[in-house]
């Protein structure tokens, strides 16, 4: 959860690093340290799941960034990086005794706007194998400096145009916003399962049943305002379509819906697959036209 510890780790792994420092409510919002300048993201030092994380691309958009940061850090610092450009990736591994055991590098569905919110992830990202093996060994050295050798860990990643990876962000655990289901789906692989025999002792397996490709939708709603969810069409129909992995609708009928702002005010999710990547993509199309959210004023 703190950033600048990760960008530490970072370093003496001695993987590709990027600029960066580290600020307070205390200290002059409008300001950029020497050397790093704009574009910059503005984000908590240890918040998670997009909440507070601002791309600024003009100076008159740095203090709004750097207090809407402050809003959601716990010990009021905040992060301010240097924006890399490149394609976003999300790289899970799971370790067994220092290896990677199961990898998997998804392409995340970001929203349209500054603030990176995932929408969902497309399985597997197309990539090269040279790149795919300097990702995964770039995920394993890290694991390596954090000392992390048994179970999962989640990788946010920049892939520069050179193919140079640059880490974000590690979590410690398995990937958010119903990466499991996703992997599930595609690789036959529950993670989930695996996780829990780690824990409890007991032996696992993490070889791919099979592979096709598929997309993980996070459901968000599309009003800027909070409002109640007052019921849910289509649901069945599209669970029982072909292609359709897995679709739920966590929030209750009468439950609170919020802006779609962080990750945390999902509503759900479709997992989709399909024997090319089109085809995942034309069945996540129907799978959305079917489903209506009712979604009334609070």
């Amino acid at each position: 959860m703190d950033k600048a510890v990760f960008h530490e780790l970072v370093r003496r792994a001695g993987l590709t690093g990027y600029r960066w420092l580290r600020t307070t409510g205390a200290e002059d919002r409008a300001v950029l340290a020497p050397g790093l300048d704009l574009p910059v993201v503005v984000k908590p030092s240890d918040a998670s799941g997009s909440k507070g994380t601002t791309l600024v691309t003009e100076r008159a958009g740095l203090a709004p960034a750097l207090a809407h940061a402050a809003a959601f850090s716990v010990s009021g610092e905040i992060m301010v990086e240097e924006f890399v450009a490149g394609r976003n990736l999300t790289v899970e591994v799971f370790l067994r005794h220092g290896s990677a055991i199961f990898s998997v590098i998804t392409e995340k569905r970001l929203l349209p706007g500054p603030n990176f919110l995932i929408a969902g992830h497309t399985c597997p990202a197309v990539i090269g194998e040279s790149a795919r093996r300097r990702v995964v060994e770039a995920a394993v050295r890290l694991c390596e400096a954090m000392d992390l050798t048994d179970g999962p860990a989640h990788f946010d990643m920049i892939l520069a145009a050179d193919g140079t990876p640059y880490l974000l962000e590690v979590g410690a655990r398995l990937c958010g916003n119903g990466y499991p289901r996703l992997t599930r789906a595609v690789y036959g692989v529950d993670t989930v399962a695996a996780q829990r025999d780690l824990v409890l002792g007991r032996p696992f397996d993490l070889r791919s049943e099979h592979a096709c490709h598929g997309i993980i939708k996070v459901l968000g709603s599309p009003s800027g305002r909070e409002g109640v969810l007052a019921d849910v069409r289509g649901l069945d129909e599209i669970r029982t379509s072909p292609g359709v992995a897995d679709a739920e609708v966590v929030t209750p009928i009468g439950g609170m819906v919020r802006p779609f702002t962080d990750s945390g005010n999902k509503l759900g999710y479709v997992v989709v697959t399909g024997d090319t990547p089109a085809a995942a993509e034309a069945r996540l199309a129907a799978a959305l036209d079917t489903l209506e959210l009712d979604i009334k004023p609070s």
